[in-house]
Formats: structure tokens, sequence, C-alpha cells
């Protein structure tokens, strides 16, 4: 990876959502380096390279089982996923000492992750267990971008005190996607008896995000059936590239509108 960042490559970890198999894991990973590196930006020399944070889900569906235990899982495999970021964390301290010391060229690229619906839930539970090994008041910032892709989350799960109240501390930038006509989340939210999900509606207060924290409403520019995996194709995944490649929240490039009077609350908009 640090030999390919070299060749203007940015890393994108990939942390997928509930029911999805192995075989699918790696090929929705795939999906996204394609979709991402397919020319929907506008630097041609910004390419993009995905790695694949994979739990165990089941990929079964089955009503009410597979859903607990995705959630099992996605919980207990946040061990797994701390100790990858703190081993990353390490390494790029190692790395800024070299460059320091040595005069080890860095290679000017940025890191991202982006989590889909319940891999959200692990990088929720990540977050105690790398403060568990994190000296001072904060985490360390690993990331450019941190997209959090129709998460299958409560809707206060952003603001202080919440499970991922602090998720900013860990990059330059969040970015919450969501869809009011998410079908996969009124399904989390009414036949599981989840609370509101932020994947849905977005967050219950946005005044108490974090200005770093960016909400961006989907629900216009998305369609077909299920209306989940949107970050894969179209406007969302070419917003998600747009931050990629270090443009702005505000630039006009972007298919966005500010809702109401907040500065991080965005629609998509078909123009």
């Amino acid at each position: 990876l640090k030999a390919i960042m070299h060749d203007a490559t940015d890393v994108v970890v990939y942390v997928h959502g509930f029911n999805v198999s192995w075989a699918e894991a790696v090929g929705g990973a795939l999906a996204l380096q394609l979709m991402l590196n397919r020319g929907g930006g506008t630097d041609a020399a910004q390419q993009v390279a995905v790695v694949l944070f994979t739990w165990p889900s089941d990929g079964q569906a089955m009503p009410w089982l597979s859903y607990k235990s995705d959630r099992a899982e996605g919980s207990a495999s946040s061990g797994a996923f701390a100790r990858a970021l703190l081993k990353l964390r390490d390494f790029l301290a190692g790395l800024r000492d070299r460059v320091k010391n040595s005069g080890e060229k860095i290679c000017g690229q940025d890191i991202h992750l982006l989590c889909h619906s319940m891999g959200n839930y692990v990088l929720q539970n990540t977050l105690p267990k790398i403060d568990d090994f994190t000296p001072g008041d904060a985490f360390p910032r690993l990331f450019e971008h941190i997209f959090l892709c129709a998460p299958d989350l409560d809707d206060n799960a952003l603001e202080p005190g919440q499970p991922l109240g602090r998720v900013h501390e860990l990059a330059r930038s969040v970015t919450l996607y969501h869809n009011r006509d998410d079908l996969a989340m009124h399904i989390s939210d009414y036949t599981k008896g989840n609370p509101d999900r932020l994947g849905g509606h977005g967050a219950a207060r946005p005044v108490l995000l974090h200005n770093k924290v960016h909400q961006v409403d989907c629900t216009e520019i998305v369609t077909g059936l299920v209306e989940h995996s949107y970050y894969l194709e179209g406007w969302v995944n070419q917003d998600i590239r747009f931050s990629i490649e270090g443009r702005e929240q505000t630039d006009p490039v972007r298919r966005r509108t500010l809702k109401a009077d907040q500065a991080n609350v965005w629609e998509m908009t078909k123009r």
C-alpha cells in the first residue's frame, strides 16, 4: 500500500454491513474501488485503492436471527478492528520519525474510512477499545475523511457523550449520508425494535453535531427498491470521490444545497 500510494493513490478502508457473505464483501470492496476510479471525479491522476475489513456477517437474512447474530458478531469484531487501527497509528508514527530523522519521503496521499450500514456499528464499538490504548484526551487522527453511509445506528449516536460522539477526532472531516426512503432503515426501525435510525432521517439534533461532521440527505437522488447501497453509484459515489480529491464541502461542483440555516446540513439535488 505504501508503494502504490507514492503513485498518486489514496486508500479507502471499507467496512461492509449486515447480511453480507465473504464473497459479497470482497465483491462490494471491488465494486467500490471500480466506481471510485471510473472517471467520475475531476482529477484524473488521483487513484483509489480499497482495503476491505471484513467481519463474520452470516449473509443469510434469516428473520430476526441473522440480524441479532450479525449485531453480536459486529460488536465482537470491534476488537480486531481496533487492533488494526492501532497498528496503523504506530506505523504512521514510525513513518513520521523516519521522515524527520532520515529524510525518507512521504507520498502525500491520504487514507479514508467508509463504513456501510451495520459496519458503522462495528466502528461505534471500536472507539472505546481505541480509547483504552490511546494516551491523552483525543484519538489519533488517522483518516482524512470518514464516510458513514446508511448507518444502522440510533439517530443520536453522533451527539456528545453518545457512542459515536468522538468519531470526528479520527479524521479531518466526517460525512454522514442518509436516505429517508431507505427500506433497510425502516425494517431495522420497526421490525427490530430499534429507535429511529441515523441512516434514515439523519441526526435527531443536527445542531449538536461537531462542526467537522456534515450530514447529507440523499433522498431526492436515490432510486431503486431497497435504496440502501447508494454509496456505490451515481451522484453519492461521485460526492465521495470529490471529498477524496480534497474538494471543500461548499464546492459548487457537488450536487448539494444547504438545508435551513445550518452550515453542516446538506441535501443532494437533481438540479
